[in-house]
Protein backbone atom coordinates (compact mmCIF):
# COMPACT_ATOMS: atom_id res chain seq x y z
CA UNK A 1 0.00 0.00 0.00
CA UNK A 2 1.39 3.38 -0.97
CA UNK A 3 1.30 6.39 1.30
CA UNK A 4 -0.04 9.80 0.24
CA UNK A 5 3.36 11.29 -0.67
CA UNK A 6 4.23 8.27 -2.82
CA UNK A 7 0.82 8.48 -4.51
CA UNK A 8 1.27 12.16 -5.32
CA UNK A 9 4.72 11.52 -6.82
CA UNK A 10 3.41 8.63 -8.91
CA UNK A 11 0.53 10.76 -10.25
CA UNK A 12 2.96 13.56 -11.09
CA UNK A 13 5.16 11.08 -12.93
CA UNK A 14 2.18 9.71 -14.89
CA UNK A 15 1.08 13.03 -16.22
CA UNK A 16 4.31 14.90 -16.95
CA UNK A 17 4.25 16.16 -20.54
CA UNK A 18 7.13 13.96 -21.66
CA UNK A 19 5.66 10.72 -20.29
CA UNK A 20 3.59 8.37 -22.37
CA UNK A 21 1.02 6.20 -20.62
CA UNK A 22 -0.18 3.56 -23.08
CA UNK A 23 -1.17 -0.09 -23.54
CA UNK A 24 -3.83 0.52 -20.92
CA UNK A 25 -5.95 -2.58 -20.29
CA UNK A 26 -9.21 -2.17 -18.41
CA UNK A 27 -10.75 -5.27 -16.84
CA UNK A 28 -14.14 -6.12 -15.38
CA UNK A 29 -16.16 -3.94 -17.74
CA UNK A 30 -19.79 -4.90 -17.23
CA UNK A 31 -21.96 -3.33 -19.93
CA UNK A 32 -25.00 -3.97 -17.72
CA UNK A 33 -23.44 -1.45 -15.33
CA UNK A 34 -23.60 1.33 -17.94
CA UNK A 35 -23.05 4.25 -17.48
CA UNK A 36 -21.17 3.83 -14.20
CA UNK A 37 -18.85 0.88 -14.88
CA UNK A 38 -18.08 1.00 -11.16
CA UNK A 39 -16.38 -2.43 -11.10
CA UNK A 40 -13.91 -1.65 -13.90
CA UNK A 41 -10.25 -1.24 -13.06
CA UNK A 42 -6.90 -0.77 -14.79
CA UNK A 43 -5.31 -4.22 -15.02
CA UNK A 44 -2.11 -3.11 -16.71
CA UNK A 45 -0.48 -0.14 -18.41
CA UNK A 46 2.91 0.99 -19.60
CA UNK A 47 4.68 4.23 -18.75
CA UNK A 48 7.31 5.15 -21.32
CA UNK A 49 7.37 1.53 -22.49
CA UNK A 50 7.78 -0.02 -19.03
CA UNK A 51 5.03 -1.93 -17.24
CA UNK A 52 3.56 -0.23 -14.19
CA UNK A 53 4.13 -1.88 -10.85
CA UNK A 54 1.25 -3.09 -8.69
CA UNK A 55 1.67 -0.02 -6.46
CA UNK A 56 1.53 2.29 -9.47
CA UNK A 57 -1.57 0.52 -10.77
CA UNK A 58 -3.14 0.85 -7.35
CA UNK A 59 -2.59 4.60 -7.42
CA UNK A 60 -3.88 4.86 -10.98
CA UNK A 61 -7.02 2.95 -9.98
CA UNK A 62 -7.78 5.58 -7.34
CA UNK A 63 -8.74 7.97 -10.14
CA UNK A 64 -12.28 6.94 -11.11
CA UNK A 65 -12.49 9.60 -13.84
CA UNK A 66 -9.39 8.21 -15.52
CA UNK A 67 -10.78 4.68 -15.33
CA UNK A 68 -14.07 5.83 -16.86
CA UNK A 69 -12.24 7.56 -19.74
CA UNK A 70 -10.29 4.37 -20.40
CA UNK A 71 -13.44 2.23 -20.32
CA UNK A 72 -15.04 4.45 -22.94
CA UNK A 73 -11.91 4.28 -25.11
CA UNK A 74 -11.75 0.49 -24.80
CA UNK A 75 -15.40 -0.26 -25.65
CA UNK A 76 -15.88 2.28 -28.43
Amino acid sequence: MTNLNESIKIFQDFFKNDNVLDNILVENIDENDYPDFCDAYIESADLNGLSLTMDELEVLNEDSNFIYEQVIKQIF
